[in-house]
């Protein structure tokens, strides 16, 4: 076996190269056999003319607060659409369900908020995050957006408050980021006595009960 610094690669005798780096030595079975037993992050390079194995320097301060930044962000993004709660119900808050949620706003605006929000002459059901279905109203559609809003306004001041504290932290590599956010959906375990019910349904039934329909 060879290897050259120049293209940090190793090169098996016997295939006949056309082109060899100029500066290729001959690595012994061992020296090969500890490059490739090299952990993530060690690097090699030739001393005294044979491959060693470079031991993956500790992260600066700058680079553990770079990743925990990122962590951070993640975190929140991931809380941004892990639901929100309005009346005692969670509701999806992904960028399509807000979409939908914000066209209903648009097209509900001159009713007033007891009024049913109808489609095909029908108050539509719009299925939560556990399962349930809920009849919409004017008022609860606007409630909604409004609460989406907010939260995100929430989630979003956490995460900065987060960042500062972090930064500011004598051991930024050890911040604890988890608590500070708003409520998020978490989903309760299936149970094992679960039965649907949609087989008793009629197609027009499950259409208009359809989750974000």
């Amino acid at each position: 076996m060879k290897f050259s610094k120049t293209t940090g690669c190793f090169y098996p005798e016997g295939l006949g190269y056309s082109d060899v780096p100029d500066d290729i030595i001959d690595v012994p079975k061992e020296d090969f056999a500890a490059a490739m037993a090299r952990e993530p992050g060690e690097t090699l390079d030739v001393a005294e003319g044979r491959v060693v194995v470079v031991p993956k320097t500790a992260p600066t301060t700058g680079e553990i607060k770079a990743a925990k930044l990122k962590a951070i962000k993640a975190e929140r993004d991931r809380r941004s659409e892990a639901g929100c709660q309005v009346a005692g119900h969670w509701f999806h808050n992904d960028i399509k369900s807000r979409s939908q949620w914000e066209r209903m706003a648009n097209r509900s605006a001159v009713l007033a908020d007891a009024d049913p929000y109808l489609v095909d002459g029908e108050q539509v059901k719009w299925k939560t995050m556990s399962g349930s279905f809920v009849p919409l109203t004017a008022g609860l559609i606007r409630q909604v957006v409004d609460t989406f809003e907010i939260q995100e306004v929430a989630t979003f001041k956490a995460a900065e408050i987060h960042r500062a504290a972090m930064t500011a932290a004598a051991d930024p590599s050890g911040y604890d980021y988890s608590g500070g956010w708003p409520e998020i959906y978490e989903e309760p375990q299936p149970s094992t006595n679960w039965t649907s019910n949609t087989a008793s349904q009629t197609p027009t039934e499950a259409r208009k009960k359809a989750a974000n329909w």
